[in-house]
């Protein structure tokens, strides 16, 4: 049997993927899900001299169909919690059952858990501006997501025995005081009575991920701390 690395094709238990291996999972994901959602123009361009033709792609952003069809085929592939990060705006969590009978909580994007993006907004202006793309008024990019999983091991398998999510929010001292260059920032967990003029702002935004302030899976919501 042909093994490109010393600890290829399981050799040895418990050990992390070499990065051979890695590089295969990613590419079998690629098998599934194409790493751009779109490109204009969609097909070939011909120009004349001096002509000039704009090029964009859109990339996967959370939860599109691109983005869940990956958390799906890496749940399939017997992942028992798939977390995805980078973009900047948390994603709802989705409960994915496999077609082995399997719950898998898919979180498509977790967000930002510590940033400087959206430093100046307040429940006073709305919750994004008309251009999203202006990130230091994009309430949303103030939310994170933490992953709660409790992963039993066992001696033959690994399961989850419980998930669920804590909400996430950065205070940002630069909203209230402009004239400090290095504004304090910190990260909380987001309070559902405490901070109800910012989930209600946000909750009145049809283009955010206003699901996640209804989800049964936000631990404290459920149950509050003291």
């Amino acid at each position: 049997m042909y093994r490109p690395t010393f600890n290829s094709k399981m050799r040895s238990l418990d050990m992390p993927f070499e990065q051979v291996n890695t590089e295969q999972i990613v590419r079998r994901i690629y098998s599934y899900v194409h790493p751009i959602d779109s490109a204009l123009p969609a097909g070939s361009v011909s120009l004349q001299q001096g002509q000039t033709q704009a090029f964009s792609i859109s990339a996967p952003q959370p939860q599109t169909h691109a983005m869940m069809n990956m958390g799906r085929a890496v749940a399939e592939a017997g992942a028992i919690a798939v977390v995805m990060h980078h973009p900047h705006v948390v994603s709802p969590l989705v409960v994915y059952e496999t077609e082995d009978g399997r719950k898998v909580p898919i979180y498509a994007s977790v967000g930002n858990l510590v940033s400087n993006q959206g430093e100046s907004w307040t429940p006073d202006y709305p919750a994004a501006q008309k251009d999203r793309r202006i990130v230091y008024l994009n309430g949303w990019t103030r939310v994170g997501m933490i992953a709660d999983l409790e992963i039993a091991v066992g001696a033959r398998t690994t399961t989850l025995s419980s998930f669920g999510d804590h909400l996430v929010w950065v205070d940002n001292e630069h909203a209230h005081d402009k004239s400090n260059p290095r504004a304090p920032i910190a990260a909380r967990l987001l309070d559902k009575k405490k901070d109800r003029a910012i989930i209600d702002k946000l909750a009145r935004d049809a283009q955010g991920p206003r699901a996640i302030f209804d989800d049964p899976y936000w631990i404290d919501a459920i149950s509050p701390r003291p």
